[in-house]
């Protein structure tokens, strides 16, 4: 299978360049725990430090750090103080200011102590390209569900579910070969809507209605019908699963 590294992204274009992979074996199965330390090899490979941190403190110093390698510029004491209190830890803002700082705004403006200004940026997604090829290098893909924005707080943080389990490293190559099915599904309805009154986020049930009536609909033992979607995409996925490979029966249907 080609594998290829994003160089630059635009909403137009893409460019990439293409490497092979450094082959590697094994035939056994791993634990979650060994699946974890070779995912921190893997990052180290790739010149990421591993830290040990405990304390705020810790974390807040090697944020400035980070910060700094990305922009190749040093802060002063109290250029950091006043760029870590407006930006990142700003007392005013909530998770959905803070989460939509990361998402859609994460250049900031630094006002240096010498009155000048610089663009500053928190973050950068160069490395999603590597999360999504070692994904694709380790685990058969089972399934992806996208939820509803919000559908866990008020985070502007939209979410997909991703199912998968991890065979053997000769398997998953013959999966790829045979070009292996995913699952997906949108999911719309989840059973409950959210409210906000005075500021603070509350979840309801949501119930079907009948659409000529309007009316709750019941079930046979009168109980209120859930308006969730899950029900009707685990019997979809159930019978997908049927012509699948041995797996994802053993797994999902035994």
């Amino acid at each position: 299978m080609t594998y290829f590294n994003i160089v630059a992204a635009t909403n137009e274009n893409t460019v990439v360049t293409e490497y092979t992979p450094e082959p590697r074996t094994a035939e056994t199965y791993q634990s979650e725990a060994d699946l974890e330390k070779e995912f921190i090899h893997r990052l180290e490979e790739l010149g990421y430090e591993y830290l040990t941190i405990h304390k705020e403190d810790d974390l807040i110093k090697n944020l400035r750090t980070q910060i700094e390698r990305l922009n190749n510029y040093s802060f002063s004491d109290s250029e950091w103080k006043r760029f870590f209190t407006e930006y990142i830890a700003n007392a005013n803002e909530g998770i959905v200011e803070k989460t939509r700082t990361i998402q859609e705004d994460h250049v900031k403006t630094l006002k240096r102590d010498d009155g000048s200004s610089k663009n500053i940026s928190l973050m950068s997604n160069n490395t999603w390209p590597f999360v999504r090829q070692w994904l694709m290098q380790k685990i058969r893909i089972v399934a992806l569900f996208d939820l509803p924005e919000n559908v866990f707080a008020e985070t502007g943080v939209n979410t997909t579910i991703l199912v998968g389990y991890k065979p053997t490293p000769k398997r998953l190559k013959e999966l790829i070969d045979n070009n292996y099915s995913v699952f997906t599904r949108d999911i719309v309805n989840v059973g409950y809507k959210k409210k906000t009154s005075q500021r603070t986020v509350k979840f309801e049930n949501d119930y079907a209605l009948d659409p000529d009536t309007f009316e709750t609909i019941t079930n046979n033992q009168g109980e209120s019908v859930l308006n969730e979607d899950f029900s009707k995409i685990i019997s979809e996925f159930k019978e997908w699963c049927l012509n699948q490979e041995t797996e994802i029966k053993e797994l999902f249907l035994e």
